[in-house]
Formats: C-alpha cells, structure tokens, sequence
C-alpha cells in the first residue's frame, strides 16, 4: 500500500454525513447468535478504517452528502467519516484517503460493502475494539501462543497495547487504548471472531481451546495425563473423569497427589503387616 497504518484513537477530522445513526445492528439479515452476541458486546467499542483512491472519496459522499447519509442508514452503523489524509498513517497528497465507520461488526461489514461497490478498490482494513485491559492477556496467552495462532490463522496483523501504553492513556485523560486487527477486510472479520471467543467463551470453551491450541505441547501433556491415570487403577480413573473439565496441569496435579496417598497408604499397609508377623498371635479372650 502507498500509505502507512497506524492504530491508535481516532483524531478529530469533519467528513461528510457524520453523526449518529441508528444504534442496532445486522437488522433482518439473519446473523447468526454468535454474531449478534458480538454485536451486542462491541455497539459502541468498535470502528474500522477503510482506505479508498482518493479521487473516488466523492462517490462515497455523494450530492449534499446523500450517498454517505445512505451508506448510515442502511447499514444501520453509528458513524461514517471522511477522515483528513494526515491521520491514521498518512499525508496530505496521499493516493489514498480513510473512511472511519463506527457501529456493531456486523453493520460496519455492510457499510464496508456499500463502499466497494462504488469505488474501484478499498486498500486493507484496520480495526480497533475497546476492550476492558482485564482481557488483553487472554488474547496474548501463555508466552504468547494465543495472539500467534490467532495472527497465523487469519493473516492479520493485531496489535495489543502493553502496560505502558495503557498507563499513558490514564496519565493523559485519554480513551482507552484499544486491540488494533489490520489486513483483508475478510480475514480482519475473521480474525475478530475468533478473538471474540477467547474473550468471552464461557469457561469450558475457553478450556478446550487452551488445550487444542497448545498443539504439540497439549498432546504431550495430554498423553502424560493418560499414562498417569493407567498407573493409578480403576481408583484414579474414576477421579480424572471427574476433573476431565479442568485444565491438564490440575489434572496431573489430582492425580500425583492421588498416588502419593497410594503410596503412603501401602506403606502402612507393609508396616502393620510386618508388625503382626513379628508379635506372637494372642489367644482369644474368652474360652
């Protein structure tokens, strides 16, 4: 691309046909529960900037605006902005110039197919999500093998700010920093979906994908866990099914435990037997 991408907020910039849309989203377009969840989680915490040749920029806005004003409210999105060249990366005489949509994922993707359908070409896609800083470890995860799987799997570039970026913001009386996702407008949805799951997957869906993602490792892990289990008995099998939900280091955890109870258990076993051996038997009490 002839023009650079940077995350951050969105600066101040007059377009034509700003203001406040309708505030659903995906009306009657028959999403999915997954994308309507999302929907409803990220209304107001997502946008996306488009780029798009800068001689067509007019074709978006349309006479007096009415294109552009169009594009809102059908798509049903918050926000649709002509940004100045120099934001977002870019400079003034650019080829290219950015649009900003904010509104729900699935209204922004509609607003983004009304666009290309009236310029020839819309250059790669940057989102932001506003998402609570409490959440940013769970797309990194552990050494970051989540934010990698989720960038490999969808080709997008994602962008998670780190402490210091977050305590800046604080300093400065600034919005939030936000999870920057940058590619396809396809592979960019794509990827948000996934990385919607890792945040707010209830509890045992997040604990599958932490073992599959862990690929390699996890089989290891997993088959350590089996081996474990056979060596114990039946009594052990019967405590690893009722822990199969918990993560495989509590498992090895249950289970070790479990067999240094064994173990002690045998040990007391033998010495009593040992004990009785050595003492002569008593004869009965009573005649």
């Amino acid at each position: 691309a002839a023009h650079a991408h940077q995350g951050g907020a969105g600066g101040g910039g007059g377009g034509s046909g700003s203001g406040r849309g309708p505030t659903g989203g995906g009306r009657g377009t028959g999403l999915t529960p997954q994308q309507l969840r999302h929907d409803n989680l990220l209304l107001r915490r997502f946008s996306v900037v488009i780029w798009v040749p800068s001689d067509q920029v007019g074709m978006v806005i349309g006479k007096q605006g009415a294109m552009i004003t169009h594009i809102r409210n059908k798509a049903s999105v918050i926000d649709v902005r002509i940004m100045p060249p120099d934001t977002y990366g870019g400079f003034e005489g650019s080829v290219w110039a950015p649009i900003q949509i904010r509104g729900s994922p699935s209204a922004t993707r509609t607003a983004i197919t009304m666009v290309n359908e009236l310029v020839d070409e819309i250059d790669d896609v940057v989102a932001e999500i506003q998402l609570d800083k409490t959440r940013h470890h769970l797309i990194i995860g552990t050494k970051g093998m989540v934010i990698r799987k989720l960038s490999a799997d969808s080709s997008v570039r994602i962008h998670v700010p780190n402490k210091k970026e977050n305590e800046r913001a604080v300093k400065d009386n600034e919005p939030p920093t936000k999870v920057i996702l940058e590619g396809s407008a396809e592979n960019v949805y794509q990827c948000l979906s996934a990385l919607m799951d890792v945040c707010f997957a209830p509890p045992s869906a997040k604990k599958d994908a932490q073992v599959v993602g862990t690929g390699e490792g996890g089989a290891a892990n997993a088959a350590s866990s089996s081996s474990a289990v056979g060596a114990t008995g039946e009594g052990l099998a019967g405590v690893a099914a009722a822990s199969a939900e918990e993560p495989i280091e509590r498992k090895l955890e249950v289970q070790l435990s479990k067999l240094k109870l064994l173990d002690v258990k045998a040990l007391l076993h033998n010495t009593r037997q040992q004990h009785r051996s050595a003492c002569p038997s008593r004869p009965p009490r009573h005649m």
